[in-house]
Order: C-alpha cells, then structure tokens, then sequence
C-alpha cells in the first residue's frame, strides 16, 4: 500500500529475520514466535501514525531438514500443496494475537505457497492450487499476477511458491 506500507513491511521483514536468527536456543517454534510478535508491536506502533490506511499481513516458512514450520499474522495464507491437493495449515488460530507456529513433515514434491490476503481473496485457493499443480513456480506466479491483474483485483497480489526436491547432498535430505 504504497511507500508507508513497503517501509513497514521491509522493516517487519527484517526484524523477523533478526529476531528469529537471534536466539534459537528454545527451539524454532518459540524463536518464530517470537520474532513475529516483536514485528507486530513495532510495526502496529508504526501503523497507528497511517491511521488505518496500512495494515500488516505476514506469512513465513521455515524450512530444516524434512520440516516445515510456518506461521501467519493478518489475512496472510500459508497453504500446503501435496499430491494435488491443497492443504491449510494452522486454520483456526487467532494470529493477529498470538502467531501460532504450524509444524509439518514435508517431502520432495511438496509446494509452499505463501500468499497475500489480496491474492487469496481475488482468485481463491483453487486457483493457488491449480497453478502449484500445472505450473512450474516462476511460471505459476507469473500466471497468478496476470490473471490478478485481468481481474481488477486491487492492493498486493504477493503469492510466493516453494517447491520442495531432494537435496543432492550425500545424506539424504530435503
């Protein structure tokens, strides 16, 4: 949502990524949670000066070993893709007040999808589905930002795909 908002969420972005890297010594789930909650009071600090025209909405993943830990704030999605079919994790939680960490097994073949309120709401989960199945995720992106755009959707459409492979490392890894 123009400058202000691109400043607050560089700025939450940041302090998540410090945040988390800092203290990793209670786990990932506490550092991630921890990290988030941070971002979200400085950045509602930040907010309360756009009297309302900014709102923050955040999605992230962590990705160790075979293990994905995701959490959300704000109308941001998280979605699991795995055999074809479309997988929300955390759904239920109240995020806006306590970021909830979600933790799964993942394997090659998976897809990550981070999404912005904006994409979700404009060209819904199938579609997310649909281009994570058919596309590859440069290509899924780019598809999901022109149809986006064709349909008048308005704000951020940021969708993010992460496709999961083995590692090529000799353990065996993902």
């Amino acid at each position: 949502q123009g400058k202000p908002g691109a400043d607050v969420a560089r700025e939450v972005a940041d302090l998540v990524r410090e945040q988390y890297e800092y203290d990793l010594s209670a786990g990932i789930e506490v550092a991630l949670r921890k990290a988030l909650r941070d971002a979200n009071r400085r950045a509602a600090h930040r907010l309360r000066d756009q009297r309302g025209r900014v709102t923050l909405h955040a999605a992230c993943a962590i990705l160790v070993n075979n293990e994905l830990y995701a959490a959300r704030v704000g109308q941001a999605q998280i979605f699991l893709v795995r055999r074809a079919r479309l997988f929300l994790p955390g759904d239920g939680s109240e995020p806006d007040l306590v970021p909830s960490v979600w933790k799964q097994a993942i394997e090659p073949g998976d897809t990550i999808i981070l999404a912005g309120g904006n994409a979700v709401a404009a060209l819904g989960a199938d579609a997310l589905l649909n281009a994570a199945v058919t596309l590859h995720p440069r290509a899924a992106a780019e598809h999901l930002h022109n149809r986006f755009m064709a349909e008048g959707g308005s704000g951020s459409d940021s969708v993010v795909f992460i496709e999961i492979s083995p590692a090529t490392t000799t353990a065996p890894r993902i």
